[in-house]
């Protein structure tokens, strides 16, 4: 640890950066606080300036480090406050306007059902007057058949539908869709349901990005015209191109489940590849001293190219930048050391856009690059293998778990699963994918040569079958992923210090440095066995906002049955957005489906006609005015008032029963409805106003937020 220190100074000043701007994005976004860390900034470094020649000695130098480490802390803090004070303005949406027009920003996204565009809105008209807008974003939905997905970047629409905040999550857990857009610098939401009018300016402006997206677009033509299938296109598109848009939702789910997905991201993967190739050929091409100027500008030149093409995301960003240093690394005669190069990758694009540190590819891309590199060679070297086959299949499984092991708490944070047989996987997909992608960049470079282009794209299909047809095989194997998995940010960080204590261990095998380690693991078990018996012994009933209308969840330990009035496949995919973030956090691993007006009876409820018995309790639901026989013949616990039902008479309600009136209720009926509860003295819950509804079934009933 203390070589990697001393070899790569850029990563002690890249970590205090990343403190600097992870504190700025939690402090309150105050302009006055921005002068003040701006003023620490610069007050540090003109210190250090003043008393340049004193920081030579030795005794002075962690004094030096100090102000050093406070500088880029208060740098982090400047610069993150900065960026969300920018756009502080351009997140402010325009709701008074009747009608708007806005500049579309990048190509079209198309989706199953609806086609997505980003949009900077420009001119918003109030009552005939045109106002100019700072160009605000936006994030707009339309069907298919208004045909918009042969928009380009420049293009104008003008539209009537007034731009919204999209809604803040109404269940625990649910995804927060709307903090995700504004943190990307997108104001809101707005949804085209009638022809809108679009201009395409007579002289466009060139643009890069543009231009990449036509050559990606180009590229992928080329592999559909080759005979790709559309699941081989569309894995084709992601591994090699970075257009993930058109892979198929099975297989998707296929490459997460067997922990494949990664290879579906280009990444240092693919960019390490094309550098190496790039470099040998230039090297038989142009050898020699004198060509080392051109050699290092080509290969500049094709691997941003490439971070074009596939989009600039943040693996692809951090693998261009740091085989970039690496490149001229080797053309100034020096070696680099990787975790400078990563260092210095991540502070400059941390510099550019600081809000890049909260992006979980930009973390999972560096963890897995710094994991690889740390622990490949103590692993390795566990087992010396000295023929080929054995030795290459051993470095595979080795690279993958050294990936795993340094990405794997903050997946499991992020997205509540783990893929079981990822060490299988990986050594078919990780040489797969190499094949693949030389198969692919060789389909493109040779397609003015039919000949050679086919033969390429003959390997790349057949590739490709193979890969999927192996996901295929991995992901319904049984176990072959471990789901509903919940690590808290306390739990991710001790992880992370066992990780590290471990490999001190590991490199100084004293019985002092192994205690700490044990208590750690001690109390990771502790508190994993006690939200297991917490969980275990959970019995609930609650009321969770869905797609359409709320669904009633009956819990028991880690199993919940919903209740809903639709259970088609598509309703059940939209509900699940909205529940399956409670059913994470609450450890709830089984759930069944069932109908409100099902005739059931099983071991923890009975369902009789939108009546349901659950541990000694009643629930109701009504979505229409319920008939004379049904008020005289019982009297439930809970009720439901839902989409249809209608408060015609005080006689409807009973002064021994909860009323939960959902969201989908009218406001006019729900303030009828409210007005005889209150009236009538009888207890009610308002889902509109005051969220879920929780409810432990115990002998006294007690009802909590």
């Amino acid at each position: 640890m203390e070589s990697i220190w001393r070899q790569a100074p850029f990563l002690r000043l890249v970590i205090p950066l990343i403190l600097g701007v992870t504190a700025g994005f939690s402090l309150p976004l105050d302009s006055v606080l921005f002068k003040f860390f701006l003023g620490g900034t610069l007050g540090c470094f003109v210190v250090l300036n003043v008393y340049a020649k004193t920081w030579k000695y030795h005794r002075y130098q962690m004094v030096f480090g100090v102000i050093c480490s406070a500088g880029l802390i208060f740098a982090g803090v400047a610069l993150s406050l900065q960026q969300r004070l920018n756009a502080q303005t351009a997140l402010i949406l325009p709701t008074l306007g009747d009608s708007f027009v806005g500049e579309v920003v990048e190509y079209p996204q198309i989706k199953e059902r609806s086609v997505s565009l980003l949009l900077k809105l420009k001119i918003e008209s109030i009552n005939d007057e045109l106002i100019s807008l700072a160009d605000i974003q936006v994030l707009s939905y339309s069907p298919h058949e208004l045909h918009l997905d042969t928009l380009k970047p420049g293009d104008l629409v003008a539209f009537k539908s007034i731009p919204q905040k999209h809604k803040p999550p109404v269940n625990p857990g649910q995804f927060d869709y709307g903090k995700y857009l504004l943190k990307n610098g997108i104001a809101g939401i707005v949804y085209f349901h009638e022809k809108i009018k679009v201009e395409r300016p007579l002289n466009q402006q060139f643009s890069l990005m543009g231009f990449f997206h036509e050559v990606q677009n180009y590229c992928v033509e080329i592999f559909a015209n080759r005979g790709l299938e559309p699941r081989e296109l569309g894995v084709a598109s992601a591994l090699i191109l970075g257009k993930r848009s058109l892979i198929l939702a099975d297989t998707k789910v296929a490459f997460a489940t067997a922990g494949a997905v990664h290879v579906l991201a280009v990444s240092g993967l693919h960019v390490g590849i094309i550098y190496l190739v790039v470099i040998g050929l230039l090297i038989r091409i142009f050898p020699g001293k004198k060509w080392r100027l051109t050699n290092l500008l080509i290969t500049l030149f094709i691997l941003w190219f490439y971070a074009g093409i596939t989009g600039f995301s943040p693996s692809v960003l951090r693998a261009a930048t740091m085989f970039s240093f690496i490149a001229v690394g080797k053309h100034s005669g020096r070696r680099s050391n990787i975790y400078n190069m990563l260092a210095v990758s991540a502070l400059l694009l941390i510099i550019l856009n600081p809000s890049i540190i909260t992006e979980v590819g930009f973390q999972l891309s560096y963890l897995a690059v710094i994991g690889i590199s740390f622990f490949f060679k103590p692993i390795y070297t566990i087992f010396i293998f000295k023929s080929w086959l054995p030795d290459k299949v051993w470095s595979l499984f080795v690279v993958s778990f050294a990936a795993q092991l340094a990405t794997f708490p903050l997946s499991i944070y992020y997205f509540g699963q783990f893929p079981n047989l990822f060490f299988i996987t990986n050594l078919v997909v990780i040489p797969a994918a190499m094949i693949g992608l030389y198969a692919g960049l060789l389909t493109i470079v040779f397609n003015f040569i039919p000949f050679l282009s086919a033969t390429f794209a003959f390997i790349l299909k057949w590739t490709l079958w193979g890969l999927d047809t192996f996901i295929e095989w991995v992901s319904a194997l049984p176990l072959a992923l471990s789901e509903n998995l919940h690590f808290s940010l306390l739990v991710v960080i001790m992880v992370y210090l066992l990780i590290f204590l471990l490999v001190k261990f590991y490199q100084n095998p004293r019985k002092w440095n192994l205690w700490l380690p044990l208590i750690i693991i001690s109390g990771l078990s502790a508190s994993w066995i006690v939200r297991k018996i917490v969980v275990s012994r959970t019995v609930e009933i609650s009321i969770l906002e869905g797609s359409k209308e709320s669904n009633l969840i009956l819990r028991q330990g880690r199993k919940a049955v919903v209740f809903t009035s639709d259970t088609s496949a598509a309703q059940l995919g939209s509900n699940a957005f909205y529940l399956n973030g409670y059913f994470d956090k609450a450890g709830i691993d089984k759930v069944e489906w069932e109908l409100y007006d099902s005739n059931r009876l099983s071991k923890t409820f009975a369902a009789n006609s939108r009546t349901i018995f659950f541990n000694g309790h009643t629930v109701a639901h009504w979505n229409a005015p319920p008939s004379s026989d049904d008020l005289i013949k019982k009297t439930s616990d809970f009720v439901i008032l839902s989409k249809g039902f209608k408060a015609s008479r005080d006689s409807v309600f009973h002064s021994g029963t909860f009323y939960i009136i959902d969201s989908t209720i009218p406001h006019y009926q729900r303030k009828r409805i409210m007005e005889i509860l209150l009236r009538n003295n009888i207890a009610f819950w308002d889902m509109h106003y005051q969220g879920p509804f929780f409810a432990v079934p115990k002998h006294s009933l007690a009802a909590e937020r």
